[in-house]
């Protein structure tokens, strides 16, 4: 009865260490990666108007990629300025020969920036993932309606 005990014992532990095949331990060889890339719109006064952070995750052997994305904006900015979301879509997750990648847009608008004209702003945010889990990554600012010119833009990647 003892034997049996530490029979039971010794799998369990196995289990928790690593994956239990026939007896043997196969360790497992995936690492897992994640990128987050952050675009931040702001004004003059560097107050953020709008943001888009969007993130991917994968492993080493490319597969159980997942992305996510979030958006925000400021309603009210400190000056009394009221920004609204008008659209926001994921793209599909492609997985290719040693790389995978996804991408997310967002959409922004306001009509009170300084008239009561519209100003548009688009987010398009893109990450490329690779097995040893460096990563590249691109974007896209798109500006137009009134006073575009006076907003800037702000990129974080982590």
């Amino acid at each position: 009865m003892t034997r049996g005990y530490k029979k039971i014992r010794l799998t369990l532990i196995l289990l928790v260490v690593g994956i239990v095949l026939n007896g043997s331990i196969m360790a497992s060889s995936a690492f897992a990666y994640l990128r987050t890339l952050d675009l931040r719109t702001e004004d003059p006064k560097n107050w953020a108007l709008c943001k888009t952070t969007f993130s991917q995750s994968w492993n080493s052997t490319l597969t159980g990629t997942s992305r996510w994305m979030t958006t925000w904006a400021a309603n009210p900015t400190p000056l009394n300025i009221h920004w609204y979301l008008s659209s926001s879509s994921l793209g599909p997750i492609y997985v290719g020969i040693g790389q995978v990648s996804s991408s997310g847009t967002a959409s922004y608008y306001n009509y009170d920036f300084l008239t009561p004209l519209r100003t548009d702003v688009r987010h398009e945010l893109s990450i490329i993932g690779y097995p040893n889990g460096t990563s590249k990554y691109s974007y896209g600012w798109y500006l137009g309606g009134e006073a575009w010119s006076l907003l800037h833009l702000h990129v974080y990647y982590y």
